[in-house]
């Protein structure tokens, strides 16, 4: 699971209170400046096709209020210069971020503890 890590102790606990465990794969990914690369990434998956907007009413409504902004040669999509909610796109490029540097596939029923 990737996140970012801002508040990630919250998450980890409220988890584990409903019997899901597997704190060592969640990754932490930091955003601003550090999504620049994944940004531009997911931007020419897009425009070839090998990545796909699923067109739901959520994406769409979260990608038109990200704002993009230019810091010397970066390209930055943040909370502060954006319109509204974006949480579903900078979750969309937290696991762009976590596919690219290809980590071990999990068994999701692992992290299930049993009842």
């Amino acid at each position: 699971m990737a996140l970012d890590p801002y508040g990630v102790g919250a998450i980890v606990d409220a988890l584990a209170e409903v019997g899901i465990s597997g704190q060592d794969q969640i990754v932490g990914i930091s955003q601003g400046w550090r999504l620049v690369g994944v940004i531009k990434l997911v931007e020419r998956r897009l425009a070839e096709g090998s990545l796909l907007h699923s067109g739901t009413g959520l994406m769409s409504y979260c990608c038109t209020n990200a704002r993009v902004e230019s810091r010397g040669n970066a390209t930055l999509i943040t909370k502060e210069v954006s319109k509204g909610k974006i949480d579903p796109l900078m979750a969309l490029l937290d696991a762009a971020e976590c596919m690219a540097v290809a980590p071990a596939p999990v068994d999701v029923d692992s992290l299930i503890a049993p009842a």
